[in-house]
């Protein structure tokens, strides 16, 4: 967790996630977030599941502030990509703004390692 700004009295955080896009023959793509289990979304196409899990993911990280629960944290994505290798076909990093106050998601495509 990294403090971006203060805010009142109230420290702004920001955590960085990397987004696995995945795709098995006569499958749909689906995307997910190693380090925070429990959310996938599906889509025909890359963009699809990319677009479902932005929403998916906002409702998964406000659960867990209702439920007084704390965001895992990230792992760099040298290591995620050591311990998932070759099994997706894009990667995002995904920046996760300040979940307690207004909850903010940005995706930014990177190149697949290898």
């Amino acid at each position: 967790m990294q403090p971006v700004r203060k805010q009142d009295d109230y420290a702004v955080t920001k955590h960085t996630y990397v987004c696995l896009i995945r795709k098995e023959p006569h499958t749909d793509y689906w995307a997910d977030i190693p380090d925070i289990p429990g959310c996938i979304a599906r889509g025909a196409t890359a963009e699809a599941a990319l677009e479902s899990f932005d929403a998916a993911l906002c409702l998964h990280i406000k659960g867990l502030v209702e439920d007084n629960l704390t965001l895992p944290p990230p792992r760099t994505i040298e290591q995620v990509v050591a311990s998932d290798p070759g099994s997706f076909v894009e990667i995002y990093r995904v920046e996760v703004i300040d979940p307690h106050l207004l909850l903010s998601l940005r995706f930014s495509k990177l190149a697949k390692p290898g």
